[in-house]
């Protein structure tokens, strides 16, 4: 981790780099790393997928992508969806809201509603292993209490430099949100696998306590290993829980 400002004619933040200053040169700067500072620059700025300035960016041209999880753009998502006769097409981010104006204004644009999300990692505290967990924003307060968590994850829930959403503040900002169970990967997924049933249910009452009617759990059937299992074990689950099923993938 670099602690002073970082000054060149050409600059990139190489991959897993953290820059704790600001990035400050006469040329372009390619960020693939994390910048915890502003980003100052004569010429271009391109923020490459998956990677943050935590600061403001100052530049003649910027161009920030947004997708972590995928290889799609924000503007072929959009237009893809809009041509096949999708009326609404949604954005879910791992743990960030980047891409969300050019998301926002494209989906417009094109007459779809845009769903604006985010999947998150989430924890009991820092010495826990996290998850994800996928938070729709269904009005204005979802939004708000989406911002909310997304920032506290990087200001107060960095583990090892992962941006991390503890319990305690899903129970406090889940008001207006939608909440997905993760998939295989999630808390619920790991404890059907695992065989540990019980644990399953106790998880699942914990999201359904915090997010009532808006909790569901998720089904795929994308090819993954394990994957039958899993599914047999959460439809299970979601019967013996009156709690709804989504796909996803």
């Amino acid at each position: 981790m670099a602690k002073n400002d970082y000054r060149d004619v050409h600059t990139m933040v190489g991959a897993d780099a953290v820059i704790q200053g600001n990035v400050t040169c006469q040329g372009g700067v390619a960020v693939y790393g994390r910048v915890f500072g502003d980003v100052i620059s004569e010429g271009p700025v391109r923020i490459a997928n998956g990677w943050e300035v935590h600061g403001n960016v100052q530049a003649n041209d910027a161009e920030i992508g947004g997708s972590v999880d995928g290889i799609i753009r924000v503007k072929e998502l959009v237009n893809n969806s809009a041509d096949r006769g999708f009326h609404s097409v949604a954005l879910t981010d791992l743990t960030n809201l980047f891409g969300l104006l050019e998301f926002y204004r494209t989906a417009r644009e094109r007459g779809i509603k845009p769903i604006v999300g985010s999947e998150i990692n989430i924890a009991k505290d820092k010495d826990s292993i996290a998850a994800p967990l996928v938070l729709i924003a269904i009005n204005k307060q979802g939004y708000i209490n989406l911002t909310k968590l997304v920032s506290k994850a990087y200001v107060e829930g960095q583990v090892k430099g992962e941006p991390i959403v503890f319990f305690k503040w899903l129970e406090e900002f889940s008001d207006g949100l939608i909440a997905l169970s993760g998939g295989l990967e999630g808390h619920i997924g790991n404890s059907l696998l695992a065989g540990n049933i019980e644990l399953s249910e106790s998880r699942a009452d914990f999201f359904k306590k915090i997010f009532g009617d808006n909790f569901f759990l998720e089904i795929q059937r994308i090819g993954k290993p394990n994957e039958k299992e899993y599914n047999d074990s959460v439809l299970s689950l979601a019967s013996k829980k009156n709690i709804a099923v989504v796909a996803t993938n």
